[in-house]
């Protein structure tokens, strides 16, 4: 019986031996066939195989960045397999992939082979790295948008600012410094190459914008850019902006005269400092002087022919007492005048404002009058009418709202490059 069982577990342990031995075996193919299967020269050759496919997502597997090893997606691998076919870069690639570096790559070689960890705690994993490089970009307005192929990747905290962007795959790169401020929208733009092998490059995102300050012929105008109220006045030393300098912006200053508001043309920004000339002359300013004239002289005839100073309009008190001693002398010498406007015909030309030291504000206008009038003794038979052309001028200033006629003289210079007329009955 004892004999039986020394068999029986003899038996057994054979079976147990060989078992054990098999497993042995199977384990050591397992080892050599894993060990072959992610060899380092199974992994160059599966990244060369996709490297020459220009197969974005196995390479996406495989490569990882040489500055901190982190992983990169299909979108920066097919950057950079644009980058390598459109130079004829993908042999050259090959035939310079070597193993192992320290820090950066900065010998010239795009591609080097890494150890990364293991597989399954056993075999070592190969990986590829990819060379890369860094790029200081400034600009000088804060809230710029730093834009990388079209991308927000930074906004401007400051109006002196830097940002490093990077790594970044060897390819090429559109670049932008985009500002949209309140007056205006500034863009600068670069195309940076990276090979890889440049290590820190510093791009100038400058754009071509500044503070501005605006001066005109009058203080206290206020100033628009673009038609937009800035809230600034001329006169302040008050400076405006961020505001492009190339031209494409315009800025006009504005001031409430009297007889209503006066601008400046509209004048191309293209320096820091800007003069504007404000020109108070304007179409409805002459308009009123013209107006005021022809009143007077209208009821100025009317005054004489109905001998009622009270009649005659826009003139000043001086010299409406000379009037109403002028007519008291008609009615004392029973003297009759009759006179009918025909024609004024004013040289807007003469039309200019001036303000004297005191700040009242004077002008002149000096005009052709044609009308028809005669002159008699209350006890005469009536003489016919008779035509005349007078060319005067007449000054004038602005008080209580309105223009008043001070003066006139007769006018031996009347200039008719610039005319218009203003015929009677009166009409504007």
């Amino acid at each position: 019986m004892k004999e039986r069982e020394l068999k029986e577990r003899g038996r057994a342990r054979r079976w147990q031996l060989f078992g054990v031995s098999v497993l042995v075996l199977a384990l050591a193919g397992l080892y050599v066939y894993g060990k072959q299967l992610y060899s380092e020269s199974r992994s160059v050759l599966a990244f060369v195989d996709a490297l020459q496919r220009e197969d974005a997502a196995r390479l996406a597997q495989s490569l990882r960045e040489d500055r901190g090893g982190a992983p990169i997606d299909e979108a920066r691998v097919r950057k950079l397999l644009d980058y390598l076919a459109e130079n004829n870069l993908i042999d050259e690639a090959v035939a310079g992939l070597q193993r192992g570096y320290e820090g950066p790559m900065a010998d010239g070689r795009l591609f080097a082979v890494v150890k990364d960890g293991k597989h399954f705690g056993v075999y070592d994993r190969y990986r590829i790295a990819v060379a890369t490089s860094e790029a200081d970009v400034m600009t000088n307005f804060k809230g710029t948008d730093i834009k990388l192929d079209g991308e927000t990747v930074a906004t401007a905290d400051s109006d002196e600012f830097s940002v490093r962007l990077g790594p970044l795959l060897p390819g090429s790169y559109k670049l932008e410094a985009v500002y949209d401020g309140e007056y205006a929208h500034m863009r600068a733009e670069q195309t940076m190459l990276v090979r890889g092998d440049e290590g820190l490059q510093t791009i100038d995102l400058l754009l071509d914008g500044g503070l501005i300050q605006v001066d005109a012929n009058y203080e206290n105008a206020s100033i628009y850019i673009d038609g937009k109220n800035t809230g600034a006045v001329t006169g302040s030393g008050e400076r405006i902006g961020p505001v492009a300098l190339d031209g494409s912006n315009r800025v006009l200053a504005e001031l409430a005269f009297p007889w209503g508001m006066a601008g400046s043309a509209p004048m191309p920004i293209d320096s820091e400092t800007i003069r504007v000339h404000i020109d108070p002359n304007t179409d409805a300013m002459k308009q009123a002087v013209m107006a005021a004239v022809s009143d007077f002289i209208r009821s100025w005839s009317e005054a004489y022919n109905k001998l009622d100073p009270s009649l005659v309009a826009h003139l000043s008190e001086d010299r409406r007492a000379e009037l109403v001693r002028s007519i008291e002398e008609y009615k004392a010498h029973g003297l009759v005048y009759e006179a009918q406007e025909r024609k004024l015909l004013f040289d807007t030309g003469s039309i200019y404002v001036q303000q004297d030291e005191d700040g009242a504000y004077t002008t002149a206008a000096s005009l052709q009058r044609t009308y028809v009038s005669r002159y008699y003794g209350a006890d005469e038979l009536p003489p016919p009418m008779e035509a005349y052309t007078d060319t005067m001028t007449y000054r004038l200033v602005f008080s209580d709202g309105d223009w008043t006629v001070t003066d006139w003289y007769e006018e031996y210079h009347f200039n008719p490059a610039h005319t218009k007329e203003w015929s009677f009955p009166f009409s504007r």
